[in-house]
């Protein structure tokens, strides 16, 4: 996927979502990661996002790495900008 590529709906918050909803945000997110035709060779996902998000993501993207997991959000920023 190109680095300048946007998963949509990427500026949706979850926090005033019901869990059904959340649930299914996680799974169509997922599903564009995983649908998209990536070139021949090696490749990882990375996923930056607040714990509520991973939360969501995670039981579709086993493999992928979550770094900001745990963290708080000045502890995101100061892992974002370092």
């Amino acid at each position: 996927m190109p680095e300048d590529a946007i998963i949509e709906p990427y500026g949706e918050s979850l926090a005033d979502k019901t869990r059904e909803e959340c649930i299914v945000w996680g799974r169509r997110v997922a599903e564009q990661l995983i649908n998209e035709p990536y070139p021949a060779g090696d490749f990882k996902v990375i996923v930056l996002a607040e714990d509520l998000y991973v939360d969501l993501l995670r039981p579709y993207l086993l493999d992928a790495e979550y770094p900001l997991t745990g963290m708080n959000e000045d502890e995101q920023k100061a892992f974002l900008a370092s």
